[in-house]
């Protein structure tokens, strides 16, 4: 399961996007949190910077591809507060 988060609100993401890499030589850095959580217990946060236009989308799928053989919980990828 990957979720997207705005910080607030929590939205499920499917993992069906199109382009993964759309950027813009003018486009802001993004501050971004990712949680990872396996079903037995084991927390794993880090963080990224990005300057993506959909970053928390290509986050998701990349975590979810490079770690599809562990036991996911589930995968929370988020702007970090004051981020555009």
């Amino acid at each position: 399961m990957c979720q997207k988060l705005n910080w607030h609100s929590k939205c499920a993401l499917g993992l069906n996007s199109g382009i993964l890499h759309e950027s813009s030589g003018n486009s802001p850095v993004k501050d971004i949190r990712i949680q990872v959580e396996t079903w037995d217990g084991c927390i794993t946060i880090w963080y990224e910077r990005s300057k993506l236009k959909n970053a928390t989308d290509v986050i998701c799928q990349r975590v979810n591809n490079q770690l599809a053989g562990l036991n996911l919980k589930r995968v929370e990828v988020s702007l970090m507060p004051g981020t555009v």
